[in-house]
């Protein structure tokens, strides 16, 4: 029987991952029209460049990375989104990107370029972590396996600590979660109150 949980397909997350996808190919084939994209050390510095801190996702550096990241976005975006209002769940991909592209500048010294839509992953994955926890009862076992696996990167990423992305996902993975736990305290019957968890 098919799970209840992937009845509902993430229409923005599929929608993300075909233009991430469009920019994969685009980018491979025009490879200068890719260097615009990406975020440069020089992005905060030059007006004319701060468009770079929305489109760095789009340059993903070639189908395997798409894929993977494809993979992650849509398995996190379907508990987001299954959770998220539509507003809500626009507003945490902009600010992903946004917070983890210029945190990531600020933290590496704008030393670096960055081209990847890792930071919105990460935003989804706080994102899942948080509803997937105070719903853990009431999820199935797909949603849950979900919630595992993201804590389990975010543990991964803590053993292969690299500064300046480790400090920048912190950025958008608090973001995330405190947007989520604002707007989604106890206020929706969607969302089970965590104190009658058990009873």
């Amino acid at each position: 029987m098919k799970s209840d949980f992937f009845k509902q397909r993430p229409k923005v997350i599929i929608t993300l991952i075909i233009i991430l996808f469009a920019g994969t190919i685009i980018t491979a084939f025009f490879p200068s029209l890719g260097r615009q994209l990406v975020l440069d050390s020089a992005s905060i510095s030059a007006p004319q460049k701060w468009y770079q801190f929305i489109t760095y996702p789009l340059v993903t550096n070639g189908l395997i990375n798409w894929l993977v990241s494809a993979i992650t976005l849509y398995l996190f975006g379907q508990v987001a989104e299954s959770y998220l209002s539509r507003r809500d769940l626009i507003i945490i991909l902009l600010a992903s990107t946004i917070l983890g592209g210029v945190s990531f500048a600020v933290f590496n010294g704008f030393k670096a370029a960055l081209s990847s839509p890792g930071f919105i992953g990460w935003g989804l994955g706080s994102v899942a972590i948080v509803l997937g926890i105070r719903n853990w009862y009431t999820n199935e076992s797909i949603e849950r396996a979900i919630v595992i696996f993201c804590i389990f990167l975010v543990i991964w990423q803590i053993a292969s600590f690299n500064p300046p992305v480790f400090f920048a996902q912190c950025v958008v993975m608090a973001f995330a979660a405190l947007w989520v736990a604002i707007r989604y305290k106890k206020t929706s019957d969607d969302i089970p109150n965590i104190e009658n968890f058990g009873k």
